[in-house]
C-alpha cells in the first residue's frame, strides 16, 4: 500500500519551523531532526532503523530519540502519514437519496431573473467566463418560485422528523436581484407563511437599486444583504460599470449611506469585494478609514482564475505592484498585530478574515460520505439552485451543462449520483496523499468544463495556505494574546 507523509513545513517571519499536519489539525515546532525522521519516514525506515542513520549524523543521541519517539507518537495517533485510500466508492442513487434527504439539505437559491443593469467586466455570468450561462431577459415566475419552495418545504419538513431543530436559507440571486422587486417580495411572504422550519434569507445585490423602501422591508423581514463595492472611485468603476459603461460608484455608496443612517442598528449587511492586479490595495485602505460610516466587509476575493482568459489583460508591472502593495500590508498588519495596535478593518478583512479558512476545521471534513470524501464540494442537493427557467442546479456558480432535476419534479437522484461519480474519478484520484484534504476549497463550481470536469491544480492553494499559516504563527510568537483577535472574524462569521 502506498503511502504519504501529508505535512505542510512552513516558517515564521522569525525564522521558526512548525508543520501543519493534515490528519490531526495540529500544528507543531520543527527542527532538523524531526525533518530528517520525517523523509525516513517517507523512504520507508522503520523506527530502529531511523535512530541508527540519525545517530550517524547528529551527536546529541539525547535529542535524537527524542524526536523520533516525538513523531511516530503522532503517528500513532493517527497523524503525519497517509495510507493510499482512493474516493473510488461509486454511489448508487439509492445511498445518494438518503444522504440528502436525512439531513443534508438547507439551501434553496432562486435566481429570479437572469437581467442586469449593469456589465461588470469579470461577471462570471457573461462571455469572459467560457462555460457559464450568460445574461439574459428571462425571469422567474411566480408560480416557479412557489413549486420550488414548495418542493423545498417538503424536504425540509421530512427531515424535521428527525432533526427537529433544523433551519433552513433561502437566498436570492440574479442577474440584479432587486430588478424584480415584487416577486422578491411575493417569495419571501410566501415562504414567511409556508416554511415549516425557521428560514434565513439573504440576498447579493449590486445595490444600485437599493432605494428607501426595499431596504426598509429587508430590514423588516431581517434579510441578510450583501452589496458588492470594490473599494475607492477608482477602484471600483474601473470594473463594475452600467450598460453604457459609465461607473456605479456614485450611486452604490451613496445607497449605502443612506441605509446606514436610516438603518443604524442593522448588522445583517455587508460588503462584497474582488480584486484583480489592478486593485490599489493601498488607495482602498485610505478609502474604507475615510468612510467608516460604511458596512463592514465581509467578504474579499480575488477575480475567479478559473475558465477565463480574464487575467491575460494584466502585465508584469500590474502583477509586481499588487505584489508589493499587498506584502507592504501585510508586514504593517503583522507588526500592528503584534504591538497591540490599531488595525484598519480593511486589513481585517484583507488578511485575518482569510485566516478563517486555516483555523475552522469543520467536523464534517473528518466524517464526509465515502462518495465525495475529498474536496470542499457541496453535496449536491445539500443546496438547490434554481434557474429563472426552471432548472435546478448544485449552485449559481456551476455551468449548467451538469443540471440536477427541475423545479416541478425536483432532484433527479440519478443525475446527480452520475455527476459525483465523473467528479470524484476525473478530480479526486490523488487526494488522499494532499496535505489540504481536510481543508480543500475546490468545488465542482471550479472543475466543470463543458459536460465533463477536469482536475484543478492545487499549488495556488497550497502555496496560500502556507502563507496564511506563517502570518498567523509570525503574529501569535510576538503577541500569545492576539489570538482572541484572530478568532473573533470566526466568532462573527458563525453568529451572522
Amino acid at each position: 500500500m502506498k503511502k504519504s507523509i501529508n505535512i505542510l513545513i512552513f516558517k515564521t517571519l522569525n525564522g521558526n519551523s512548525y508543520f501543519y499536519d493534515a490528519y490531526t489539525g495540529g500544528i507543531y515546532p520543527m527542527d532538523d531532526i524531526m525533518q530528517d525522521t520525517l523523509v525516513y519516514i517517507r523512504e520507508g525506515y522503520e523506527k530502529k532503523e531511523i535512530l541508527n542513520e540519525l545517530n550517524k549524523r547528529y551527536e546529541d543521541s539525547v535529542l535524537v530519540e527524542g524526536a523520533v519517539k516525538y513523531i511516530f507518537k503522532l503517528v500513532s495517533m493517527g497523524g503525519i502519514v497517509a495510507s493510499e485510500n482512493h474516493s473510488g466508492h461509486l454511489t448508487c442513487r439509492e445511498a445518494y437519496q438518503n444522504v440528502i434527504e436525512y439531513g443534508g439539505m438547507f439551501q434553496l437559491i432562486l435566481n429570479l431573473t437572469e437581467n442586469c443593469n449593469m456589465r461588470c467586466k469579470y461577471c462570471y455570468l457573461s462571455t469572459v467566463y467560457e462555460f457559464s450561462r450568460n445574461r439574459t431577459y428571462n425571469k422567474m415566475s411566480f408560480e416557479t418560485a412557489k413549486k420550488s419552495m414548495d418542493n423545498f418545504f417538503a424536504s425540509i419538513a421530512k427531515i424535521k422528523k428527525t432533526i427537529p431543530g433544523k433551519k433552513c436559507a433561502i437566498t436570492f440571486y440574479g442577474g440584479e436581484i432587486l430588478m424584480e422587486k415584487t416577486l422578491l417580495k411575493d417569495c419571501i411572504e410566501y415562504a414567511k407563511e409556508n416554511a415549516p422550519a425557521d428560514v434565513i434569507f439573504s440576498i447579493t445585490t449590486n445595490g444600485t437599486l437599493l432605494d428607501q423602501e426595499i431596504a426598509d422591508y429587508l430590514v423588516d423581514n431581517n434579510v441578510y444583504i450583501g452589496v458588492s463595492l470594490d473599494g475607492n472611485k477608482v477602484n471600483h468603476d474601473r470594473n463594475r460599470v452600467f450598460t453604457n459603461g459609465n461607473g456605479s460608484f456614485d450611486i452604490v455608496v451613496k445607497n449605502l449611506k443612506d441605509f446606514s443612517k436610516r438603518h443604524s442598528g442593522y448588522n445583517n449587511i455587508s460588503i462584497l469585494m474582488v480584486n484583480d492586479f489592478k486593485t490599489n490595495l493601498k488607495d482602498n485602505l485610505i478609502f474604507f478609514e475615510e468612510n467608516k460610516d460604511l458596512p463592514r466587509i465581509s467578504f474579499m476575493t480575488m477575480v475567479a482564475d478559473y475558465n477565463t482568459d480574464y487575467y491575460k489583460q494584466f502585465t508584469q508591472d500590474d502583477i509586481e505592484r499588487y505584489a508589493k502593495d499587498y506584502y507592504d500590508l501585510l508586514s504593517d498588519y503583522v507588526r500592528k498585530r503584534s504591538e497591540n495596535k490599531y488595525i484598519e478593518k480593511y486589513l481585517i478583512a484583507l488578511f485575518e478574515m482569510p485566516m478563517t479558512e486555516t483555523m475552522i476545521r469543520p467536523r464534517i471534513n473528518d466524517d464526509r460520505p465515502d462518495f465525495l470524501r475529498y474536496t470542499g464540494a457541496c453535496i449536491p442537493g445539500s443546496k438547490v439552485s434554481v434557474r429563472a427557467t426552471g432548472e435546478l442546479d448544485m449552485c449559481e456558480r456551476v455551468n449548467p451543462n451538469f443540471s440536477i432535476g427541475q423545479y416541478d419534479r425536483w432532484l433527479d437522484y440519478n443525475k446527480i449520483a452520475h455527476i459525483v461519480n465523473d467528479f470524484t474519478s476525473a478530480v479526486t484520484e490523488d487526494c488522499w496523499k494532499c496535505p489540504l484534504n481536510k481543508k480543500c476549497p475546490i468545488c465542482f463550481a471550479q472543475c466543470c468544463k463543458d459536460g465533463a470536469f477536469e482536475n484543478y491544480n492545487c499549488s495556488g492553494l497550497i502555496n496560500s495556505f502556507i502563507e496564511k499559516l506563517s502570518t498567523m504563527y509570525s503574529v501569535l510568537e510576538n503577541n500569545r494574546s492576539a489570538y482572541d483577535d484572530l478568532v473573533a472574524p470566526i466568532e462573527l462569521l458563525l453568529n451572522n
